[in-house]
């Protein structure tokens, strides 16, 4: 069987993708893997111990972390170099823009399910607007519900349990989300 492995930044990505899957068609014969770092000052060599490590044949490798404010394309290339090349063809690095609660402001009944003390977010000022250009979304959410940080890894898993997947308007869960499906369908055939 062919394995399907995500090397995520953090715990919390690693769980909101836990909650989300589910929601998905996943092809029996596709055995689905974690690979979770501490954060991005030392993804990087998280990826190269992972990438050089899983010897399954036909692995195919998702890295997701996020922009972080930072320039996206660079981000990227920063993490392709990461890539050994006999793997590169197997490797999807994909950028959430700009944290990975973006992809819940994207989705907006979402987040107001798994976190009613926010309130609507269309009537949150700091929140409207395309999703991936609002900067910090977590430290918006955070202050909007009277908090100096939020609690990512509760808050990634009740989300992703209630995301639709075809509803979000967020342009980089989007090219993630087909970067799944792909994979699923590769898999099926």
């Amino acid at each position: 069987m062919p394995d399907l492995v995500f090397i995520v930044e953090e715990p919390s990505k690693e769980t909101f993708l836990a909650a989300l899957l589910p929601r998905f068609d996943i092809p029996d014969t596709l055995n689905v893997h974690y690979q979770s770092g501490t954060g991005y000052s030392e993804f990087g060599g998280l990826v190269r111990r992972v990438l050089r490590g899983w010897r399954t044949p036909g692995v195919q490798f998702v890295i997701l972390c996020d922009q972080d404010q930072s320039d996206c394309v660079a981000k990227k290339q920063e993490l392709l170099a990461a890539v050994p090349e006999h793997v590169r063809r197997r490797v999807a690095v994909r950028i959430v823009c700009d944290e990975l609660e973006s992809w819940y402001i994207g989705e907006p009944a979402a987040l107001e399910q798994a976190l009613p003390e926010l309130g609507s977010v269309s009537a949150i000022p700091e929140l409207r607007g395309p999703p991936d250009a609002i900067a910090r979304p977590s430290r918006r959410i955070a202050q909007r519900i009277g908090r100096t940080k939020l609690k990512k890894v509760a808050l990634a898993e009740n989300v992703g349990a209630r995301m639709d997947p075809d509803a979000n308007t967020s342009h980089s869960f989007n090219l993630f989300i087909r970067t799944l499906r792909q994979i699923f369908a590769d898999a099926a055939a």
